[in-house]
């Protein structure tokens, strides 16, 4: 087994390909016994990375940041959902009817009182912030599967 892509330099504004954590199978035992430890921590890894990627991506194209900011943050991204709220609201967010949630996305707004152009941010926020709040479970598993493929890759196991 081992990684499908590897590193690469790149070009000034070349944009960094993802990587895949995939492993394939080299059918040479020695190291497919080595590595199949690792696949499915790995292949974890990946989909975790991709599925936050994509909603982060989402919501960043619902709030009009993905062209705009290139590391955009966290705090980037709830600064920017607010601006919108702002001007769909005309700077009286008390229209928009705020309310606090003790589940993802931890608000709810009228999403009625929303501009066209803004009702698709809740649910891009929502589906953002589950998949945000989600990483630790889906990641907590791995520690030991690591640790006992890395103890195998190192010659311990």
């Amino acid at each position: 087994m081992g990684c499908a892509q590897s590193q690469q330099s790149l070009a000034p504004g070349e944009t960094k390909p993802a990587f895949n954590f995939r492993m394939e199978l080299t059918h040479i035992p020695e190291y497919d016994s080595v590595f199949s430890g690792l696949s499915h921590p790995l292949t974890t890894l990946s989909d975790t990375s991709s599925s936050f990627s994509q909603a982060k991506h989402q919501y960043t194209l619902s709030v009009g940041l993905s062209k705009r900011l290139r590391d955009k943050t966290i705090p980037d991204l709830v600064l920017a959902m607010l601006y919108c709220y702002s001007a769909s609201s005309n700077g009286d967010l008390t229209s928009l009817k705020f309310k606090a949630t003790k589940s993802p996305p931890f608000y709810d707004v009228n999403k009625a009182s929303l501009r066209p152009e803004f009702r698709n941010i809740p649910n891009a926020f929502e589906h953002f912030v589950k998949n945000l709040t989600e990483v630790p479970e889906r990641l907590e598993p791995l520690s030991e599967q690591i640790e006992t493929g890395a103890s195998r890759c190192a010659g311990r196991g």
